[in-house]
């Protein structure tokens, strides 16, 4: 992801195996993870307990 202190992924387990994957390499934006081969699969998640 690089050598800088401002990249992070963040990995959550989930319900039935399924998983949260972000990634910033800014601490601004945030992009997540998704599976393409669903592209109108829509569902919806709590993730909690970092601040």
């Amino acid at each position: 992801m690089g050598a800088d202190n401002k990249a992070y992924m963040g990995i959550c387990s989930g319900k039935d195996g399924k998983y949260i994957v972000t990634v910033t390499f800014d601490n601004i934006d945030f992009d997540v993870l998704v599976d393409l081969s669903k592209p109108d699969e829509i569902e919806k998640s709590v993730v909690v307990g970092q601040k």
